[in-house]
C-alpha cells in the first residue's frame, strides 16, 4: 500500500470478506488485525464493503450478534450480511 499514492491504479471499493467472528477460517485474521486493515484502507481513501455470513453450524443466536456488532465496529463504508440457511432465527 506504500506504493499506492504514487500509482496510477485506483480502487473505489473493495469487499473483505469477514465471513466469521466465532471459528477460524484459513483466511480470516484476528479482529484486531481485520479492524486495522480497515483502517489503513480507509485512509487510503479506499471504501470497504465488509461481508458477513451467518447459518454456519457453528453459530446460535448470541454470537450472531456479537459478530455483528464487531463487524458494525469495523467501520465500514457498507455491511453486506448473508444468510446461508433461509430458517435461521436470530
Amino acid at each position: 500500500m506504500h506504493r499506492y499514492p504514487k500509482s496510477s491504479l485506483r480502487f473505489g471499493v473493495i469487499n473483505v470478506g469477514v465471513e466469521s467472528f466465532t471459528k477460524s477460517f484459513t483466511k480470516n485474521q484476528k479482529y484486531e488485525d481485520t479492524k486495522k486493515l480497515f483502517r489503513r484502507l480507509t485512509d487510503y481513501g479506499v471504501g470497504v464493503l465488509a461481508s458477513y455470513i451467518v447459518g454456519f453450524d457453528h453459530q446460535n443466536h448470541e454470537n450472531v450478534w456479537e459478530g455483528i456488532r464487531k463487524l458494525i465496529d469495523l467501520d465500514a463504508m457498507n455491511y453486506l450480511i448473508l444468510n446461508l440457511k433461509s430458517n435461521l432465527k436470530i
